[in-house]
């Protein structure tokens, strides 16, 4: 499964994302995802890939 975003990310968006996925995925499964999600959105921030304002956002939802 991957993620499908707009290019620029946002707390609604991902939001949705969320919702989604929970929707198809059993409770471990998700939890695990979110735990990759949180990885993910750290390493690009990190890397300067992504805004730190905008990871930190990202973050809050997850």
């Amino acid at each position: 499964m991957y993620m499908q975003t707009p290019k620029r990310w946002t707390p609604e968006a991902f939001e949705t994302l969320l919702a989604d996925i929970q929707s198809t995925l059993p409770a471990l499964g998700f939890q695990r995802y979110k735990q990759v999600m949180k990885l993910a959105v750290t390493t690009l921030a990190d890397e300067e890939k992504l805004s730190r304002k905008q990871a930190m956002a990202l973050l809050q939802v997850l």
